[in-house]
């Protein structure tokens, strides 16, 4: 007998303009579509956009309806007005979720449910020197030995581009040490 995680509520807040997003939770595109066009209600716009590709709500619609979704990734939300938006689903384990970083600008999504360090996060990768992870509102690059700068911690709701210079794609997942 297996026991059935219990579903939980993740609540984020949405700003006028892009928020970097993500999720911890075992959700549909759809339920994301739902979720925020309550919040945004009858009048409002929003657009998803993901690395690769993009939808728009306008009048009630989402055009096209359908884009690739991967809660490994991180998507940008546009909204037209402050609004909350309320999901809910089974946490996933993100020790169960392999996330692969290929050269140049990766979209991804913060699975643990904890903040993290920079150094946590990323202990399993192996990055390369010059690698930069970016925030909606900084960023740290790693110099061999550490990350230094203005993103120390990662955080639950949030998504962050992580550039590498490695040529080879390379796979972690979230604060599990490779290196044990």
């Amino acid at each position: 007998f297996e026991e059935q995680a219990a579903e939980v509520e993740q609540t984020v807040t949405l700003s006028p303009g892009l928020n970097w997003w993500s999720t911890n939770l075992n959700i549909t595109l759809d339920q994301l579509k739902d979720a925020i066009a309550t919040a945004v209600g009858s009048t409002g716009t929003a657009t998803i956009k993901s690395h690769n590709g993009s939808i728009s709500l306008t009048n009630g619609n989402w055009r096209p309806v359908n884009m690739p979704f991967d809660i490994r990734e991180m998507y940008q939300i546009q909204v037209s007005t402050d609004c909350e938006i309320t999901l809910t689903g089974v946490p996933v384990n993100p020790t169960n979720l392999v996330i692969t970083i290929h050269f140049g600008a990766n979209w991804i999504g913060f699975l643990p449910s904890e903040s993290m360090s920079v150094n946590e996060a990323f202990s399993g990768l192996n990055p390369a020197v010059g690698d930069v992870v970016k925030s909606k509102e900084g960023s740290s690059s790693y110099n061999g030995t550490f990350w230094r700068g203005s993103v120390q911690t990662l955080e639950p709701g949030q998504g962050y581009i992580y550039q590498s210079k490695a040529s080879d794609d390379k796979t972690f997942v979230f604060g599990i040490n490779s290196n044990k």
